[in-house]
């Protein structure tokens, strides 16, 4: 069971991660030209449809929401205190948000009583954005066309990032996909942390 908690971890490093690219030279430059001005451009989606967009994101979502009860089970069968599980899931509106996601999607429609978060959360306007950022303070996020075609990066943390906007059923915006699956992501790896289990 311990080995199927891993590879579950491991597989939801693997769908976040495939919605984070960090090598923006597989980006395509398309040539611009304005008077005198020459350029390239880039197109961030690189011909991913909307579909495939959405897929990435709700790959994401199940794999990050399923979490929780593979490691209710592992907990109650190894002798740990499953509790802890249900008093951060309770406390994270990252994880109930995710997993009404994930409900609305697997079964087709909200879930009664807007679910675990109350918000009957929507997931919208998802795409495919580049985040130029550095988590150096001494060194600026920069980026720029070489001759060549290819991207100069200046910054430690560029990066093409997949995400979509949540929100409530108001019309209101919860948050960022995204940021909600880093932030789900650092609660579970604590409290496997805190098993004693190493992925």
């Amino acid at each position: 069971m311990t080995e199927i908690i891993v590879s579950k971890i491991k597989r939801i490093y693997s769908a976040v991660g495939e919605m984070n690219e960090k090598d923006l030279n597989t980006l395509t430059p398309i040539p611009v030209k304005e008077g005198d001005f020459k350029g390239v451009k880039f197109n961030v989606r690189n011909d991913l449809t909307d579909e495939q967009l959405t897929n990435y994101c709700y790959s994401a979502i199940h794999n990050v929401s399923n979490l929780k009860d593979n490691i209710t089970k592992w907990a109650k069968n190894n002798g740990k205190d499953s509790q802890k599980i249900l008093d951060e899931f309770n406390k994270s509106q990252e994880l109930k948000v995710l997993s009404d996601l994930s409900n609305q999607d697997k079964h087709g429609g909200d879930d009664r009583d807007g679910g675990f978060s109350k918000l009957y959360p929507k997931l919208n306007n998802v795409r495919r954005l580049l985040q130029i950022s550095s988590t150096d303070p001494n060194t600026p996020a920069q980026i720029g066309p070489l001759l060549d075609g290819k991207i100069n990066i200046v910054g430690n943390n560029t990066k093409l990032v997949i995400t979509g906007d949540i929100f409530d059923s108001n019309g209101q915006l919860v948050g960022d996909l995204n940021d909600y699956l880093g932030k789900a992501l650092v609660i579970w790896e604590s409290i496997l942390k805190s098993y004693g289990l190493k992925f």
